[in-house]
């Protein structure tokens, strides 16, 4: 009977311990998860707060929304051209607005248009003379500017380029990414110095932006073969 009382207690004393250690893990999990979500709630709001500065320090008429249908796009070897493209979007509406895919989402479209993802598309934004103008007052008074670090830059924001892409200003790469889920923020102070000053080529004044996407999938079948 002795030997069964203390088998027993043994037993409960594990119990209890398992217990303990499941509610620790628990608890662990839960802060751990917690102070993720407020790490990422940080860092979304330092982003935010940025832009939220450059807004407040920068005239609305300096702003320059690229969110508009004033886009075109092609693939790779140009078999596809497309105008009047809407941005922010995805190649897929374009695509089917212009008749060229049925619902991707209907039965087995979804493997039959398996070829746009391996293609590459790039798009590109020819801005106006308007535009061009404020781009050049904006640049000039950017040079005498030194009451704040903020000011004196030309920035490009990017809310989200799908992945791989290259981005060009009249053929003079200013960067490349290769995430999705975050914000870019390129500053094209010298990029435009050089246009200004005919070190790279602009035709007839001519600012053109060019986005140049590369095949996630190809890209990723690239990488793992390397």
């Amino acid at each position: 009977p002795l030997l069964h009382w203390e088998q027993e207690q043994s037993t409960k004393k594990t119990n209890k311990m398992k217990k303990t250690n499941f509610v620790l893990l628990v608890f662990i999990l839960i802060f751990s998860l917690l102070l993720l979500t407020a790490t990422a709630r940080k860092q979304g709001h330092n982003y935010s707060r940025l832009y939220s500065q450059l807004k407040r320090q920068v005239p609305a008429s300096s702003f320059i929304s690229l969110n508009n249908n004033n886009w075109s796009v092609h693939n790779k070897n140009n078999s596809i051209t497309l105008s009047n493209v809407a941005v922010p979007g995805i190649i897929h509406t374009q695509l089917r607005a212009n008749k060229i895919i049925s619902d991707p989402y209907y039965r087995y479209n979804v493997v039959e248009y398996r070829w746009i993802a391996k293609d590459d598309w790039t798009y590109e934004y020819v801005f106006s003379s308007e535009e061009v103008k404020t781009l050049r007052l904006t640049h000039e008074a950017n040079k005498y500017s030194q009451q704040n670090s903020n000011l004196g830059k030309t920035l490009l924001v990017c809310e989200g380029l799908d992945t791989i892409a290259a981005i060009s200003i009249n053929g003079k790469v200013i960067a490349r990414t290769d995430n999705m889920f975050r914000r870019y923020i390129f500053n094209i102070q010298d990029t435009l110095d050089a246009i200004l000053n005919g070190t790279v080529k602009s035709d007839d004044g001519a600012i053109t932006l060019t986005v140049a996407f590369t095949s996630a999938v190809n890209y990723a079948a690239q990488e793992q073969a390397n």
